[in-house]
């Protein structure tokens, strides 16, 4: 009679296998699904989904959430980019979600300060003013930085300028207004950087 492991093909010896790289292939037959858009209009109103669903998707979450501290830079924007649909389906309140992002306002790179910024924007009627406060004075700060490529100079005045659109609040309008004068292009600031200014004043 043949034993157990008669049947199974011999192993490698250890040193071919420690040499070997494990690559990972897609069988052609494979073909990508339907695109399906995440997204909802603002005047949609979102789906009423049972209670148990309701229950598991707000703990998967809250999962996501704790683990922000240890995620990479893009995984912290894609959920950020991705939150505003949870939101309006789970009723998720701004004091469960907005403290797991308010660390990323002092990042030092500005797509974190850009995933800050699009939650805050989930929550803009419920932010307080010392929160408005922070977030002006880290743009300003980002914006006078010499030390940061114009590019994000650039970016951080358009941040500036959304902010003083006329869907923001009047107090956040206010503390831009008293700010006016760090707009005024600088001797050293690029053409461009100049030109951004003039456009934001």
């Amino acid at each position: 009679s043949r034993g157990p492991g008669a049947g199974a093909p011999a192993a490698p010896p250890g040193g071919e296998a420690a040499g070997r790289a494990f690559r990972f292939r897609i069988h052609d037959s494979c073909r990508h699904g339907p695109e399906v858009a995440f997204g909802m209009a603002p005047d949609q109103t979102p789906p009423r989904l049972p209670r148990k669903l309701v229950r598991t998707m707000t703990r998967s979450i809250s999962l996501v959430l704790e683990t922000m501290p240890t995620s990479s830079s893009w995984t912290k924007i894609f959920f950020a980019e991705r939150l505003s649909l949870f939101i309006r389906v789970l009723a998720l309140p701004c004091r469960v979600v907005f403290h797991h992002f308010s660390p990323l306002l002092h990042a030092s790179r500005p797509s974190l300060l850009h995933a800050f910024l699009v939650v805050t924007a989930l929550f803009s009627r419920e932010i307080d003013r010392s929160v408005s406060e922070a977030i002006v004075d880290r743009l300003f700060a980002l914006v006078q930085d010499t030390a940061v490529e114009p590019c994000f100079r650039l970016l951080a005045i358009n941040w500036l300028i959304a902010l003083s659109g006329p869907k923001s609040q009047r107090s956040t309008f206010d503390l831009l207004w008293n700010r006016v004068q760090d707009f005024c292009p600088r001797w050293h600031d690029p053409l461009e950087l100049k030109e951004m200014k003039l456009q934001a004043l």
